[in-house]
């Protein structure tokens, strides 16, 4: 059995979920995982009054960290460590010192180090983790049309669009979206710093070494498959990442 391997949420949306409740679902999974789940939330859809919104998901954690610690009691078994997920670096302020640590998703590394430059920088700041989604096929051809895919249905979402403008790489979203649609040659150039399809192993092991040279003490790889992709696939790529 592993003792180093730990299993995660992925982000949820807190404000959705009653805290006891929650608190209770999060001793289970800490008693299976030995202490070792980790808690991604977010506040879910934007609303007219962010600073509002990021208080009542502040309160929410607060709420569910006092009934862990009250259900937890005598077992051993510790509320687990919980990442705010973010995008932008006023928020990142926001939360700043109230979680384990702040949750970034598909950006680029320069992105990753200008908002960790906006907390302190490299020696006073939160522990910073980001998803690294990447997109395997037997087909090189599948896997950019899954990136590209990904990546247009992410920019839909008018924070990451705004993200993804501010970077410089909406514009090269739109193209490669609209030349997917017209059966066209793809190009992904700058993407390619923010996602990979069916990278090899050197290639993985450089792009996560990026992230970790932009301040980003835990990269989480995240490989996308087609829904009919065979499992013995799946578990050979998953072998790989573990393998890094």
């Amino acid at each position: 059995m592993s003792k180093r391997l730990c299993i995660g949420s992925g982000v949820i949306r807190i404000l959705e979920h009653d805290p006891d409740t929650l608190a209770s679902r999060l001793l289970t999974l800490q008693e299976l995982s030995d202490n070792r789940f980790i808690l991604g939330i977010g506040t879910g859809r934007p609303t007219n009054n962010p600073k509002q919104t990021i208080q009542s998901m502040l309160a929410h954690l607060h709420s569910t960290k006092q009934s862990f610690e009250k259900y937890a009691q005598g077992s051993g078994l510790r509320m687990p460590e919980t990442f705010i997920a973010t995008l932008r670096k006023g928020i990142a302020k926001a939360v700043n010192g109230h979680s384990d640590g702040i949750l970034l998703n598909f950006c680029p590394p320069e992105h990753a180090r200008q908002l960790v430059k906006s907390l302190g920088g490299a020696t006073k700041r939160p522990t910073v983790s980001c998803y690294l989604k990447i997109f395997y096929s037997r087909d090189d051809t599948t896997a950019r049309r899954m990136l590209v895919e990904e990546f247009a249905r992410y920019d839909r979402i008018p924070s990451y669009h705004k993200m993804f403008a501010s970077v410089g790489v909406a514009r090269e979203i739109a193209n490669a979206n609209a030349a997917l649609a017209s059966n066209e040659s793809v190009h992904l150039e700058k993407l390619l710093e923010i996602s990979l399809p069916n990278p090899t192993k050197e290639e993985l092991a450089s792009y996560v070494e990026t992230f970790r040279d932009a301040w980003v003490d835990l990269p989480c790889l995240y490989p996308y498959f087609e829904s009919t992709e065979h499992e013995a696939f799946k578990v050979s790529k998953v072998e790989e990442i573990v393998r890094l």
